[in-house]
């Protein structure tokens, strides 16, 4: 399972990396949650951070649903990853 949210870390990363019209809290705000999921991958067991990270992350999808819907499709993948993984 951690492989999934690896891969779609990567192509989160790769999408980041592309866009070149994100304001500078947006661009923060992603890469706090990459940052974070990180952090998950280091500590699968940790159950408390699981709310934190699923509601940082459903905080950012909403974001950027309209302006961004490539970005919102690989946060999407990134909530279905979590889910396999039972968060």
């Amino acid at each position: 399972m951690n492989e999934q949210l690896e891969e779609t870390l990567a192509a989160l990363r790769s999408e980041l990396s592309k866009l070149s019209d994100l304001d500078l809290e947006s661009k923060r705000k992603l890469e706090s949650l990459i940052q974070n999921l990180e952090k998950k991958l280091e500590r699968p067991g940790d159950l408390e951070y699981h709310h934190t990270l699923t509601e940082g992350l459903s905080d950012t999808l909403t974001h950027f649903e309209v302006s961004h819907p490539r970005l919102t499709g690989i946060l999407n993948d990134v909530m279905m990853a979590l889910s396999n993984m039972g968060i």
